[in-house]
């Protein structure tokens, strides 16, 4: 029910998000991610699990038609980002851990991630202890990189 509540906000206030770089995390399907890519710049739907991410990259594929003429791989990216490892460095292979290199993070991801992404979205995320506190860590560290251009916001 978050995510729908997620995909009404941003529908009205669609301001927010023109022309941004959003991260969405918990993505699963994917909803929110393609409710606002054709306001944004770039979308980086994020999850973990191989499953998951192949299903919501099909979900993605499957509803490109609802982009306005935009292409889904110009726009949305579907990565893994398992919460408990951090913020994926710079520095680092990050197919290393990931079993579909299709999901990995090139380092033109990274380098967006870490200069670019001014918009986080996360919904019906908050379920597990352990996982709700590496997700706050997580959602402090993007928040407080140092290289972003433009000051970041979280819609959660």
């Amino acid at each position: 029910r978050g995510a729908l509540l997620m995909c009404d906000f941003i529908l009205h206030h669609v301001r927010l998000f023109r022309e941004r770089y959003c991260l969405e995390l918990g993505a699963v399907v994917g909803l929110a991610s393609l409710i606002v890519a054709p306001y944004a710049k770039r979308v980086y739907a994020t999850d973990i699990g191989d499953d998951i991410l192949k299903n919501c990259y099909l979900n993605l594929n499957y509803n490109e038609h609802l982009l306005a003429n935009r292409s889904i791989y110009d726009i949305i990216r579907v990565r893994e980002l398992n919460w408990l490892d951090g913020i994926p460095k710079l520095d680092s292979n990050s197919a290393a851990g990931t079993i579909n290199a299709q999901f990995s993070w090139l380092k033109d991801d990274l380098l967006e991630l870490y200069d670019c992404v001014d918009t986080i979205i996360a919904c019906d995320v908050i379920y597990d202890d352990n996982q709700t506190s590496a997700l706050l860590t997580l959602i402090k560290d993007i928040l407080t990189l140092r290289n972003s251009k433009n000051s970041r916001k979280l819609f959660m």
